[in-house]
């Protein structure tokens, strides 16, 4: 999942990332029985358990609100990756069946 992420915002990153983290390290302490290893694993799977309430809250509230409450990242290139057309694409597809939900409940 961590590598569909790309053109995704910054707090959805963190949590694939932190996510795909924890996986590893849950698999090398087990694999190899080192307690301490799996004591940080857990201390890391809190900060990605944190991190996605987080981002479950900004979405909701930024979207009741329709403004930033919440701040997520912006939608970029992960590291030296940019975007793809695809993505650019299907972003603005959200964006414009939003745009018309909200004008026909408005109505």
């Amino acid at each position: 999942m961590f590598f569909g992420t790309p053109c995704a915002n910054r707090a959805l990153q963190f949590v694939f990332a932190s996510l795909t983290l924890l996986f590893a390290l849950l698999a090398i302490g087990n694999f190899t029985g080192n307690h301490g290893l799996l004591t940080i694993a857990g201390y890391e799977g809190i900060i990605c358990g944190a991190s996605a309430i987080y981002l479950a809250m900004a979405e909701v509230l930024n979207a009741q609100f329709g403004r930033t409450v919440l701040p997520i990242g912006a939608r970029a290139g992960l590291f030296l990756f940019s975007c793809h057309r695809a993505c650019t694409e299907h972003y603005r597809l959200c964006a414009d069946s939003i745009s018309a939900t909200r004008r026909r409940d408005s109505v």
